[in-house]
């Protein structure tokens, strides 16, 4: 199960997928889908790996990629701009969280 609960951060298509979840949605996210839970404040969160933002239960480091057990993943990534483009990679970190 994800260290967040039963469901959370789990990938998915449609709402009804995560129905586990109190207030369960399926939210779009940079690197993709996954299940959401509702929440007034972040003590209803089951995680301190998630903050209640909006209304919803996400991740800290805005990524469900990039939770505490996935510290020190690698991605690729593209950075693009007028000049050019440029190929880099980015680390997971867990404190602070997020992709650097």
């Amino acid at each position: 199960m994800p260290p967040g609960g039963a469901g959370d951060c789990l990938p998915c298509t449609q709402d009804g997928q995560c129905g586990v979840l109190t207030d369960g949605r399926c939210e779009a996210f940079d690197d993709g889908q996954f299940c959401t839970r509702g929440c007034q404040g972040d003590e209803d969160c089951e995680s301190d790996e998630y903050a209640c933002v909006g209304g919803r239960c996400t991740p800290r480091s805005g990524s469900c990629a990039c939770l505490d057990d996935n510290d020190g993943d690698v991605r690729p990534c593209v950075s693009a701009n007028d000049v050019g483009t440029c190929f880099g990679s980015q680390t997971c970190a867990a404190d602070p969280p997020g992709w650097s």
